[in-house]
């Protein structure tokens, strides 16, 4: 749905034209920028209300002399290239359960958006945003008005300077947490009814030993998929060091089980990412000893095929998390081969683990 609104009368790097915010696009005078290509937004000449943009291929736009409704475009710019950019960085079209405003000990402020399996800090600067998947989350440590997240395989994050709303943060993300947590244990027990219980992280891929007293029905149900036979092969690839197991469900949206084969030692280390239960996907296979950085960065990237193989100038709406996202460029970077499901498979992967 459009969302325009009235234009805005101002000068766009030195000439006079009127700039008009929408949905998907900021019209300045002839020349249209969409929301995904706009990297930074700062105020310039010490003036809130002079602002230079930031593009993607590193130009920048300059709109000043926007009179009395200088503070408007700012909230108006903000939230809309918000809504567009959160969405691409994310991998999601979720509404917000809650949002925020935190502020450092020097002045910079933060949008802060809790999403049901994400948490998005975005400086209201050309600052680099952080994306926090729940599931990457391990444990929230309160400090009087700040909080330490604590990560698994990326980055901890301290958020301090949410104001009188410190408190309802604080509940609000809990809940959310405990809902991804419910909806992930339920899309287990729908997989795979004897694992009613287990809480395996979404995303997340653990060992048999990880899993405890489940560890033996996963080890069975992620083996006797319709890629039981690939499955097979990447098992005895990885000798003592086993398997992983996991399961990406998106919040509950979806259920794809996969497994993560770790080969090899040191640099050597290969490791390969199946979905064990689907028809479509290849097997992607990674030159990393990093296991914990790459499953994060698995669902940093929602797991999107397009975001870990397409060519740069084909990564249309992906390519934002590729730019602002280091562990998904990261992935990228470690991506050794894309092995496809066909009679040479075998062949192709063991080459490609051992290569």
């Amino acid at each position: 749905m459009d969302d325009s609104r009235a234009p805005f009368p101002a000068r766009v790097d030195g000439v006079r034209v009127d700039v008009v915010p929408s949905s998907d696009v900021l019209t300045c005078g002839e020349r249209v920028l969409d929301w995904n290509d706009i990297d930074g937004v700062d105020v310039v000449r010490d003036s809130p209300l002079a602002l230079r943009l930031t593009l993607s291929d590193a130009s920048t736009v300059d709109i000043d002399q926007l009179g009395p409704r200088g503070d408007e475009f700012g909230d108006v710019l903000r939230d809309l290239r918000g809504r567009v950019r959160r969405a691409s960085l994310t991998q999601s079209a979720e509404a917000p359960v809650a949002a925020f405003v935190a502020r450092d000990p020097d002045g910079t402020q933060y949008d802060v958006t809790l999403f049901p399996h994400v948490l998005t800090v975005e400086p209201r600067t050309s600052a680099p945003v952080q994306h926090v998947p729940l599931s990457m989350l391990r444990a929230v440590d309160r400090d009087g008005w700040t909080f330490h997240l604590r990560c698994r395989g990326i980055d901890d994050v301290d958020l301090r300077g949410l104001g009188p709303r410190t408190d309802e943060f604080e509940q609000r993300l809990a809940e959310t947490r405990r809902g991804l947590a419910a909806t992930t244990r339920a899309a287990m027990t729908a997989f795979e009814p004897a694992l009613e219980g287990f809480d395996l992280p979404d995303g997340w891929a653990v060992t048999i030993e990880e899993a405890g007293r489940h560890g033996t029905t996963v080890a069975h149900r992620w083996t006797t998929g319709a890629r039981s036979a690939q499955v097979d092969v990447l098992a005895k690839a990885c000798g003592t060091r086993g398997l992983r197991y996991g399961m990406w469900t998106e919040g509950g949206v979806v259920a794809m089980p996969f497994v993560l084969a770790v080969v090899g030692e040191g640099e050597a280390t290969r490791v390969a990412v199946e979905a064990v239960d689907a028809d479509d996907r290849a097997t992607f296979v990674f030159a990393t000893d990093d296991v914990a950085r790459l499953n994060a960065a698995l669902v940093l990237s929602a797991f999107r095929r397009e975001v870990l193989s397409l060519p740069d100038p084909e990564l249309g709406r992906w390519a934002v998390a590729v730019r602002m996202q280091p562990h998904v460029r990261w992935i990228r970077e470690r991506m050794a081969a894309r092995v496809v499901h066909d009679a040479a498979w075998e062949t192709s992967v063991t080459a490609a683990l051992h290569g």
